[in-house]
């Protein structure tokens, strides 16, 4: 019978040899032999699934990190970005937003947080986490395309054609075509890139 000491080296070489799936046994074991198994074993098998590409497993053993230690943060953000990744929004951003009470200024956690909303249509709380980015990282031109998106969806596209155009002119080339493309092909509150449009456009806000 294999013991605890063998399991926990051989999970730590098969982590150091990146073979996963050697990993992921020797930490199922070290789980099943433990009766009350701590979060970081829990997170550490979830990285090692998501290191072979099971999302979906992964983000259960994160939860299940979250549930042993509601302060472990790093398995709360992997929760967080694996729901993301699987194409569930909601709970994602419940997660990120559990996350930020502990990490406040986590920008990569904050960004999520605002595409997320965004995403769902709460234009209202992705400029909040917008707004927290942009006095961070000022002079980010990913955040102004951010900024860009959520003013043309709440209806300022005065504020939205500002914000664009600033990173048309000084944005890295993909930074540029996405500015570029959400100003001509916008399905929900597009920005029209005709001056005389804008002109009515600003002639109707006021």
């Amino acid at each position: 019978m294999t013991s605890v000491t063998d399991l926990a080296e051989e999970a730590q070489t098969a982590i150091g040899a990146a073979d996963w799936p050697r990993a992921a046994r020797a930490l199922e074991g070290l789980i099943a032999a433990s009766p009350r198994p701590e979060a970081p074993l829990l997170y550490n098998l979830g990285l090692v699934l998501k290191r072979q590409g099971d999302l979906e497993t992964a983000a259960g053993w994160f939860e299940r990190a979250v549930g042993a230690d509601a302060r472990h943060a790093n398995a709360r953000f992997e929760l967080a970005a694996a729901l993301m990744e699987l194409g569930r929004p909601a709970p994602a951003l419940s997660s990120f937003k559990a996350y930020l009470e502990r990490s406040p200024e986590d920008a990569d956690a904050l960004l999520n947080a605002a595409r997320l909303a965004l995403r769902l249509g709460r234009a209202e709380d992705a400029a909040g986490y917008a707004e927290r980015l942009r006095r961070m990282r000022p002079a980010d031109l990913a955040v102004s395309l951010l900024r860009a998106d959520i003013a043309a969806e709440r209806g300022r596209l005065g504020d939205a054609v500002t914000l664009y155009k600033s990173v048309i002119a000084g944005g890295e080339p993909a930074l540029r075509a996405t500015a570029l493309s959400a100003m001509t092909h916008r399905a929900k509150g597009r920005v029209p890139l005709d001056p005389r449009a804008l002109t009515a456009e600003a002639e109707r806000e006021t």
